[in-house]
Order: C-alpha cells, then sequence, then structure tokens
C-alpha cells in the first residue's frame, strides 16, 4: 500500500501501559499510573506536529518501545506490559495531542519491544507515522 511518512520522533521516558478500569463503590475510573508516559508523549507530539494539520485519512503507525535491562540491546523485551496495552497508551496520547482526530484511523500498527542494553542508549519510544496516498 503507498503509505508515505508524516513524521518519525522519540519520546524519552518508560513506555507504560494503558491500564484497565477499576472499578470502585459502583463507579469506573482509570487509574493514573501512565499519565506521566502519555503526557510525555503528548508533548512530543505536539512539539513534532506544529503547524501540521491534523492526519485525516487512515494512518500507519510503527512503535518501537525500548526498556531498561540487562541484556544486550536489541533483545526482544518479552515481560510485561503488554505491546497492545503499551500501543493504546501512545494512541490515546497522540489522540490528545491532535495528531488525528480519532485512533481509529489507525489501519496499520506495528509495536515492538527491546532492551536498550547498557551501550544502545535511551529508555523510551521511537514513534513513525505515515498516511494513505492515493
Amino acid at each position: 500500500m503507498p503509505w508515505t511518512e508524516a513524521t518519525s520522533f522519540f519520546v524519552e521516558g518508560l513506555p507504560k501501559a494503558q491500564p484497565r478500569p477499576r472499578f470502585s463503590r459502583g463507579h469506573a475510573y482509570n487509574p493514573s499510573s501512565a499519565d506521566g508516559w502519555k503526557a510525555a508523549v503528548e508533548v512530543a507530539a505536539r512539539e513534532h506536529f506544529k503547524g501540521r494539520k491534523p492526519l485525516e485519512g487512515p494512518v500507519t503507525l510503527h512503535l518501537l518501545c525500548f526498556f531498561p535491562g540487562i541484556k544486550k540491546g536489541g533483545e526482544w523485551h518479552t515481560k510485561t506490559p503488554d505491546v497492545d496495552n503499551v500501543a493504546k497508551a501512545i494512541m490515546d496520547a497522540l489522540t490528545a495531542a491532535g495528531v488525528w482526530a480519532d485512533d481509529s484511523q489507525v489501519a496499520e500498527l506495528h509495536v515492538s519491544k527491546a532492551y536498550t542494553g547498557k551501550a544502545m542508549g535511551k529508555v523510551g519510544a521511537a514513534i513513525g507515522l505515515g498516511e494513505w496516498t492515493e
């Protein structure tokens, strides 16, 4: 499919999963455990999309999340958090930043988790977005 890259950027910080809603006294609420991470993603996205219109059509999203660990850099991270929940937190932050109208526009999603290792670099997420072109 003819995708064009709209932008890519890196967000420093420990990638966090979107927590599941919790229930207390008959009411649902979202725990705040991912709020700091989502705020960092939102700030970075706003900066990279400054002066651009929101993406309007189908979007491809590529996420490579780097976690700290004692393993060699580049090895896959197979512990929690789950990739789908990490992706959801990032997608919610991109929606809040006005990158697109709704994360339902994501038609293609690639998510990977790896260890940074001691020599590889920073903990965070590389985020790449593309748009469908006809």
